[in-house]
């Protein structure tokens, strides 16, 4: 279709103090033939109730509501399995996109497209706002499995470079993928299920188009209530990694150009990465409130 009906889905718990920066950001969108989904997740009021006018006036909105908080990847499947769109984008309660954020990713969108992404800008105060590069050579372009892979083991190798499959917002997918191999969010993962995510929708794709579009941004100011801030501290954190990391694994099962040694090493080698990280994260914390949870 030559305008596809893209479904911008908005998990939102809580967040009423940044919800209407991110409402309006999607509201100025020049590219138009929108659904906004958002699903509370148990708030203590209802967002239905504290945007009733807004939602009235513009029929593109469709809410639902969990009656207890279920956490961030149930409401994100609840949000794909009432989509009606051709394309879904992410976007979180407490970040917000520039004008265009949409139309720069659709311009890239033909016949064969089957994940098209862009990076994404950090916002950590009204001055310090960091432009995330996914390290990507060639600018607006379209990867190919090969050119994907390869760039899978540089994620692999260096987690925290290489970060176009770690975030799930600013990326438009094939809702016809999700729903045909049936890809949903982990939720027994309060983290890395974007990663888990983003592994089990790459399993089916063929290429990537990249769009070098700086048009999210991702709001860490209060870093602390973030999953990055409870890195390591949830219970089970070592097996909800592996859980996580699974489908990472999956996609490199179909990989037949590497030896097992080669792809037990690059897993191996990520795992570790991401425990020092936790453990740098938690000493942080420590060295900052010392106390015997921490």
């Amino acid at each position: 279709s030559p305008e596809p009906l893209v479904s911008v889905i908005i998990p939102f718990y809580n967040s009423f103090d940044t919800i209407s920066r991110c409402l309006d950001s999607i509201l100025e969108q020049t590219y138009k033939n929108l659904e906004i989904i958002i699903i509370d997740d148990g708030s203590s009021k209802k967002i239905s109730i504290y945007f009733k006018k807004l939602f009235e006036s513009d029929d593109r909105f469709r809410c639902f509501s969990h009656i207890q908080n279920k956490g961030v990847s149930a409401a994100r499947n609840t949000g794909i399995n009432n989509s009606k769109g051709e394309l879904i984008y992410f976007v979180d309660a407490d970040d917000w996109i520039s004008k265009s954020a949409v139309e720069n990713l659709i311009v890239h969108y033909n016949n064969n497209t089957e994940l098209l992404v862009a990076p994404h800008n950090q916002y950590l105060s009204k001055n310090d706002i960091r432009e995330k590069s996914y390290l990507i050579e060639n600018k607006n372009l379209v990867l190919d499995k090969e050119s994907i892979l390869k760039y899978v083991i540089n994620y692999l190798t260096l987690p925290y470079k290489f970060v176009m499959f770690v975030h799930c917002w600013n990326k438009l997918y094939l809702s016809k993928i999700i729903k045909e191999n049936r890809i949903l969010f982990d939720t027994e993962l309060s983290q890395l299920e974007d990663v888990n995510f983003n592994f089990k929708y790459l399993k089916y794709v063929n290429n990537v188009s990249y769009s070098d579009t700086y048009d999210y941004f991702h709001y860490i100011e209060n870093k602390s209530k973030t999953a990055s801030g409870i890195a390591g501290t949830e219970n089970s954190s070592v097996e909800k990694c592996y859980i996580a990391f699974s489908s990472v694994k999956d996609f490199l099962s179909l990989e037949k150009g590497m030896s097992e040694e080669e792809k037990k090493q690059l897993l191996g080698h990520h795992f570790v990465s991401t425990a020092i990280i936790y453990l740098v994260r938690l000493t942080r914390r420590f060295l900052k409130k010392p106390s015997f949870s921490n």
